[in-house]
This record gives structure tokens, sequence and C-alpha cells, in this order.
């Protein structure tokens, strides 16, 4: 990236379904100390700081930017952590595999606080898997779409 790039990221939206989504996201200030305290084991398991996930999870991300910094923040330390290698294709898929246990073992703990709002990814899952059903049906009596 260089730094037009950067800009246009910035100023694009956050991802819908992402774990930092500020949309989604209701934790208040007040609340730090408390989702620091109620973080799953993952957390340190992946080498994370607690109370700076913490502070992410307060602020949201409100833009792309921001929130694949985040992200890539995250997938750095899992590699550092548990020493792979991205250049490796089995170490990146490892990688890539603990990233998403990790987001969404916090999703589901900030879910049963009420923190997040996770009726849009029912809503996507239902939809993909509706989307799915129907391209399998498809392809099991060959019509082409």
């Amino acid at each position: 990236f260089n730094q037009e790039d950067d800009l246009k990221l910035s100023k694009e939206a956050q991802t819908v379904t992402g774990l930092y989504n500020m949309d989604r996201l209701s934790i208040g200030t007040e609340f730090t100390q408390a989702v620091t305290e109620i973080m799953p084991n993952i957390v340190d398991e992946a080498g994370l700081d607690r109370a700076e996930l913490a502070e992410r999870l307060v602020l949201g991300a409100d833009n792309l930017y921001l929130e694949n910094t985040w992200i890539k923040q995250d997938l750095d330390t899992i590699v550092r952590t548990q020493g792979l290698d991205l250049n490796e294709p089995t170490d990146f898929k490892t990688a890539h595999s603990q990233l998403e246990d990790l987001h969404a073992s916090i999703e589901e703990t900030l879910i049963n606080q009420g923190w997040y709002d996770d009726s849009l990814s029912e809503r996507l899952e239902s939809k993909l898997e509706t989307s799915s059903n129907n391209l399998q049906l498809n392809e099991d009596y060959g019509v082409m779409q």
C-alpha cells in the first residue's frame, strides 16, 4: 500500500461482519476492565494483550483501514507467538484458521454479554446457506444460472 491507498481505505466503511465493526459493538468505556476480564483463554494463547484488545473493542473501527490494521496486528501476533512463517502455505493456513477461531471466540463472548449485535451474521449465514443449497441443487440437476 501507498499513502493514496491508505487514504482511500480510511474513507471506506468498515466491513459489515468484522469483529471490530463499531456499528455492531455496544460497549461503553466504563466496561473496558470488564471486557479485559471476560476475554476467553484463546486470547492469551494467541499472544494478544487483553487490555489492548478491550480498548479496540470499546472504540470500534469506523473505517476499513483501522479494521484491517487491527486484524493484521492480530495475525502478526499469532504468527509471532506460534513461530509460524506466512511464506509457508501450511503455516499461512494455520495462522488464518487460528485468527478465525480467535475472532469467533471473542465474538461469542461479546454476544453472550450483550455487547455485540450478531443478528447481521445470522442473516448473512442464512443467505449464504440458502445460496449454497440453491447452487448445489442447480449442480445436481444440471441447471445453469
